[in-house]
């Protein structure tokens, strides 16, 4: 046993002075830049580049082993230029002896100093790095067997349980990406990376900064990474602690001309059951600020994310100011004042859910969800309940009303009015567009009009759009609609029905236009087709019915009764003067019936009834020009006082006149006493007429009569 026991401590002796011997003797009679060129030839060997070692290789043995290096360059492929695809100034690495025995790897800081790297690509999309990258492959490109089987046994023994790095120092590092196949290039500077010492499940700090400059677009940034990472001996676990990154880009082509970003993560990320937990996640930008909860599933065969987001309070307005954005010039200049919003986020390769989302803007609330199906071509489905919104608020301030015409303004017929610009449909939009939604607002105002409980449904498909709309309450009536849109055709084809119930004219009249040219309960009904590519287009090929139907109402600006008094005066040779614009005709029913054909409407039946009057009529109005021309005919079917009984009465069943012509908006009216005339006064009218032809016979010769018939 003591012999035993002697031999080992002999063996140990041995084994010490062996590493005393090594430690003395290796660096007194081995110089490593005496194999320099030994070295150059190898590399070029192996990657058929030449290398070039400047300054002292310093190599020391115990208790590190390592290795210290001068200035190294690398040659470029062929055809990247003379510059050196890689040149480092000073590089040291070191491995700690001893723990090598028992299979610990202990390695000191890993220090790289002034690296600069050349990266470039040709018009080819030839790198000057695949020269090397190819070498270990044959000529297939695929590795051979022998060093798939090799490159396997590696990767099982590339991560030993006990390995320890004392740190990574890469200071003023450069890197140049030249694309000339895209004329992207791209520079990196002042590249700096620390990396605290390295140990498997402990947190272990880092911080990275570099600037970055781009010339088209021309931009600077300048970048910092920093936090605490740990991971595992099998580097499939890594738990994230307070990573930030902070970005500044400036540049005339970055909004405000400089933009800040921050972003702070922590959680974990385990790659062997493919799942990730962000516990934070903050990001910020212009005072624009996101919070969230995040986790992941499946993250590297079809990643699922799901989780919860915040939007904070914000100002749209601040924000696209600060951004050099346009800010939209609204009706209200306080709106786009404030914006926050918060929901519950699922995310796929092809599926966006945002469930559970609430949307403050200004004093309107929005509450729902909305999903996008195939990002490549999105299919967009959604579901909104707002409270109360006035759409006017946020639409373009409405135009200056044109000034009163003066003496010298010549007058203009509704024609010779220049028209709005036709407006395109989007067909292209609506081709392509796949969408499913509906929208309930409990109290909307858009143009003035004021409408409770509104309901809109869309579904568009392979271009074709279907559309429902309904109102509860519109001014204490209801409204009925549905449009129809089938772009698939070079010429779009639309449908349009609509309806409205009980709907009281005068104050929807006057929120929407200001004026009440027409007051009562309304019913309308219409059912309108046609096609073209804009909207003119569209107008004129309009064919369908319209029917509306006033109930004891009045029509402002006309007062028929008053109407009727100065067709008598004007019967009887009495001239006199008609002043109605701030008069009225009260009708206890105001019907209308028209056929639309290619745009105009053709009104076929026009009936007013009122306990003093009957009116009929009919007539045309051009949705294009909006010019009109009626004509009708009254007639008095009782006498009422105060309303010019007595005065009036021997007009009684004889039709009245009145022709209606002018614009939809500017209607004139003027009597038309052709119609108001008896049989009698249109016989001696005939008489007295025919005796003047006569007398033209007699005077300018026979036939004369005839000839001026044929004019007139």
């Amino acid at each position: 046993m003591n012999t035993l026991i002697k031999l080992a401590l002999s063996l140990v002796a041995f084994v010490v002075l062996l590493i005393l011997v090594a430690v003395i003797v290796i660096p007194l009679f081995i110089d490593p830049n005496d194999y320099k060129p030994q070295i150059a030839a190898l590399v070029k060997q192996h990657t058929a580049r030449e290398v070039e070692i400047e300054g002292d290789l310093n190599l020391s043995v115990f208790p590190w082993i390592g290795i210290e290096t001068g200035r190294i360059s690398l040659g470029n492929a062929p055809g990247f230029g003379e510059r050196p695809f890689a040149d480092i100034e000073h590089t040291q690495i070191k491995v700690k002896l001893l723990p090598l025995l028992s299979k610990k790897i202990e390695v000191s800081r890993i220090v790289v100093q002034g690296l600069i790297l050349n990266l470039a690509r040709n018009k080819n999309g030839v790198s000057n790095w695949d020269d090397l990258t190819s070498k270990s492959k044959n000529k297939s490109g695929q590795e051979s067997p022998k060093q798939q089987k090799s490159s396997k046994s590696e990767e099982k023994d590339s991560t030993p349980a006990n390995l320890v790095i004392g740190g990574i120092a890469v200071q003023d590092a450069n890197i140049v990406w030249n694309d000339q196949s895209t004329t992207q290039h791209v520079e990196i500077s002042n590249l700096d990376f620390i990396l605290d010492q390295l140990k498997f499940d402990q947190p272990v700090d880092f911080d990275l900064g570099f600037i970055l400059k781009n010339k088209e677009p021309d931009l600077t940034e300048k970048l910092n990474l920093s936090g605490n990472v740990s991971m595992n001996a099998s580097f499939d676990l890594f738990k994230l602690g307070s990573i930030k990154l902070i970005s500044k880009t400036e540049g005339k082509s970055v909004p405000g001309g400089l933009l800040e970003i921050v972003l702070m993560v922590s959680g974990d990320v385990n790659l062997k059951n493919q799942t990730t937990r962000i516990e934070e996640l903050r990001f910020n930008a212009k005072n624009f600020n996101v919070t969230g909860e995040l986790k992941g599933e499946n993250i590297l065969d079809a990643p699922s994310i799901t989780g919860h987001m915040v939007i904070a309070q914000f100002s749209p307005r601040k924000l696209l100011k600060s951004l050099d954005f346009e800010v939209p010039i609204t009706q209200d200049k306080n709106t786009l004042q404030k914006l926050q919003s918060d929901f519950q986020l699922k995310a796929t390769n092809e599926i966006l859910e945002l469930n559970n989302l609430s949307i403050l803007l200004d004093d309107t609330t929005v509450n729902g969800q909305t999903r996008i199906v195939d990002f490549s071509n999105p299919g967009i489905a959604f579901n909104f309940e707002i409270d109360a919104i006035n759409a006017d608020r946020y639409l373009p301030p409405k135009k200056e009303t044109d000034p009163p015409p003066s003496s010298n303004t010549q007058k203009t017929s509704p024609s010779s009015i220049p028209a709005d610009k036709p407006v395109d449909l989007p067909l292209e939009t609506l081709r392509t567009l796949n969408l499913q939604g509906k929208v309930k607002i409990s109290q909307l105002t858009l143009k003035g009009l004021k409408a409770q409980g509104v309901e809109f449904d869309i579904k568009g498909k392979n271009g074709l759009i279907a559309s429902k709309q309904s109102v509860t309450n519109l001014y204490h009536g209801n409204y009925q609609g549905s449009l129809q849109i089938d772009a698939r055709t070079d010429l779009p084809k639309l449908a349009l029905t609509e309806s409205l119930s009980n709907v009281s004219v005068e104050p929807l009249l006057r929120d929407a236009t200001g004026k009440t040219p027409i007051s009562g309960t309304l019913e309308f009904s219409a059912q309108l087709s046609g096609r073209g590519r804009h909207t003119d287009a569209i107008k004129s090929s309009l064919n369908g019915t319209i029917n509306a139907l006033f109930t004891d109402g009045a029509i402002q600006g006309i007062n028929l009764i008053k109407m009727i008094r100065t067709a008598k005066t004007l019967l009887k040779k009495q001239p006199t003067q008609i002043e109605s614009n701030t008069d009225k005709t009260e009708f206890s029913e105001l019907k209308l019936s028209s056929n639309v054909n290619k745009g105009v409407v053709n009104t076929h039946e026009l009936i007013l009834k009122s306990p003093l009057l009957r009116v009929t009529g009919s007539g045309t109005a051009n949705l294009i020009s909006e010019e009109i021309d009626y004509r009708i005919a009254t007639k008095l079917v009782g006498s009422l006082d105060g309303q010019g009984g007595a005065e009036i009465k021997d007009l009684k069943g004889i039709p009245i006149g009145v022709n209606i012509k002018g614009s939809i908006s500017k209607p004139s009216f003027s009597l038309d006493l052709a119609t108001s005339l008896t049989p009698k006064q249109k016989e001696k009218i005939e008489k007295k007429k025919q005796k003047l032809l006569d007398k033209l016979d007699k005077k300018l010769g026979p036939g004369t009569s005839d000839l001026l018939k044929q004019f007139f």
